[in-house]
């Protein structure tokens, strides 16, 4: 019996099979950061169109928050890799874009456009499932 307390009390970090730590979930939310701030410079994608509307810029919509210091770019596109992947799930790569691309939308309308019931519960549930497939995805 004090065996099975002892590996249950040593196997409550987050190590996988073999001992391999994959890190806290506060770092991923970091990285989950870093990936935000990396698209939102402007430094971070595959280019824009040749034609006048890709010198079009918008007026700004809402009052993004300035941003800190240099992104980590080869983080981000270790982050980016991961969310574009084909193996990640278009609803939660949605979901992750709007909450951290797109704060100031109402939640309401990010649940309308990829198909989840508009309560705070169901969002904040499918945000953090979609954390944590990052998080498991990420070596």
């Amino acid at each position: 019996m004090e065996d099975l307390q002892r590996w249950q009390g040593e196997n409550l970090d987050m190590q996988g099979m073999f001992g391999q730590d994959y890190g806290s979930l506060e770092t991923t939310l970091d990285r989950l950061d870093n990936w935000k701030r990396c698209v939102m410079s402007g430094r971070f994608g595959t280019g824009r169109c040749m034609s006048l509307e890709g010198r079009y810029r918008p007026p700004p919509m809402y009052d993004y928050p300035t941003l800190r210091a240099d992104p980590d770019l080869k983080d981000g596109y270790r982050v980016e890799s991961v969310i574009v992947g084909i193996t990640f799930p278009k609803k939660y790569r949605e979901m992750l874009k709007f909450a951290y691309l797109y704060p100031g939308y109402d939640f309401r309308s990010q649940c309308r456009k990829i198909g989840i019931r508009a309560t705070t519960e169901i969002y904040e549930s499918t945000l953090r499932m979609a954390q944590l497939m990052v998080h498991n995805r990420i070596k």
